[in-house]
Order: C-alpha cells, then sequence, then structure tokens
C-alpha cells in the first residue's frame, strides 16, 4: 500500500551443564511484548514532533479512530530503531544516528507546514524511495494497529473484525526476538525438483511391510 493510496482510502544446548543459568532469562521483563528490542531509543521534542506529524498524515485520524500521535506511536518507533554502536540488522533496519538525521532534515519546518504541504513532502519522499520514508510507514502501519485503543476500533468499526486480537493472530507478540550471535545469514536460495521431473521410485519391500503393519495396526 503507497501513502497516496492510504490517504485515498482514509516475525538446555548440547555441552551447556545444566547449572548455567541462560542471561536471556533476566530480560524477560523488559521485553516489549508488541516486539521491537529491549533498549528504546530516546527522542528529543523536535524529533517525536516530526514522528507524530509524519504518522498522523501517513494515517490521518478519523471519527472513531484516534491519530497516531494520540496513542504514542513514538514509543513504538523507539523499540524498533537499532541504538548507536549495533548493527542494524532487525526490522526495520534503521540504525538511530541515520534516522534521527533524516527526522532533523525535516525538522520544525515540516511540523509547522499545513496539511497539503506535509503530504506534499511525504509523496516526494516516497517516490524517491527513500529508506527512512519506508521505515517510517512500516512502523507507522505496524504500531498503530497494533495499539490496544485501534484494536478495539477495529473491532467495533469492522464487521470483518468483530474477533479481531491484534497482530498476529490471535494472541499478539508474547517475546520479542532475541538478540543472534554474529553467524552470518546463509546465502544463496533452497532448491526444488520441478513437477515435470519428478520421477515414481520403488520402495523398498521393507518399507512396505512397516506400513502394512501400522496399517492393519491403526497407527
Amino acid at each position: 500500500m503507497t501513502f497516496e493510496s492510504h490517504q485515498m482510502n482514509s516475525p538446555s544446548p548440547i555441552h551447556v551443564p545444566e547449572l548455567v543459568v541462560d542471561p536471556r532469562h533476566g530480560w524477560s521483563m523488559a521485553k516489549a511484548q508488541l516486539g521491537g528490542g529491549p533498549i528504546q531509543v530516546e527522542f528529543d521534542d523536535l524529533q517525536e514532533k516530526v514522528i507524530n506529524a509524519m504518522a498522523d498524515e501517513i494515517i490521518p485520524p478519523a471519527p472513531g479512530w484516534l491519530a497516531p500521535s494520540e496513542v504514542h506511536i513514538v514509543g513504538f518507533v523507539a523499540r524498533y530503531v537499532t541504538p548507536k554502536d549495533e548493527p542494524a540488522k532487525y526490522y526495520p533496519f534503521a540504525a538511530e544516528d541515520q534516522f534521527k538525521q533524516d527526522l532533523e532534515a525535516l525538522g520544525k519546518a515540516f511540523v509547522d507546514a499545513p496539511r497539503q504541504q506535509k503530504i506534499a513532502q511525504l509523496k516526494q519522499l516516497e517516490h524517491d524511495s527513500t529508506d527512512f520514508f519506508e521505515q517510517m510507514r512500516g512502523l507507522t502501519y505496524y504500531g498503530y494497529y497494533a495499539q490496544p485503543e485501534i484494536v478495539a476500533a477495529t473491532r467495533e468499526h469492522i464487521p470483518a473484525a468483530r474477533d479481531y486480537h491484534g497482530p498476529p493472530q490471535p494472541y499478539g507478540y508474547l517475546e520479542v526476538t532475541e538478540r543472534w550471535d554474529d553467524t552470518p545469514f546463509p546465502d544463496g536460495r533452497g532448491t526444488f525438483v520441478p513437477t515435470d521431473q519428478v520421477r515414481r521410485v520403488e520402495v523398498p519391500e521393507s518399507i512396505r511391510r512397516l506400513y502394512n503393519f501400522a496399517d492393519q495396526n491403526g497407527k
């Protein structure tokens, strides 16, 4: 979904002694229930205002629906921006320093601009396919529709969503993704056999007898 169309239609180890306690157990209270990292990035007053102003145009308020700024979208964004001095290897791959620079580039002029001027600037950012716009758009969508107030509004105002529980179904995120080690992700893609190249194979008699025995005994 593009910004413009939204405007119009207003994811006990082996050999480890049992007495070794996994240190991650102590992090559970610091975990954000809706995802993100255990450490929140801190934004200054102007940066928060830019986030709110952007989010309120990406998803403008409507009767029965609060604006993103009214459901603390800033707090959600703060859990997904990667703190400085850490590699930005988790969604939305937003590094703190660069993300803040992009916010400050819009600055007070964007916050104070008339609504149509804000929309025009956001459309230009989208047209330029900037990482910053894609990060803010994704965080706004995910963050807004994850909030309890919006989950309640979804159930109230959309007949097909009477049993909606929030993202993802059925009960929402219970844990955050743990920090991974430095093992690189595998490259390339898996393999498969095209359907027209699949060939029948002869099943050994010992396997046949095993399955026949299981069938006869109801297993």
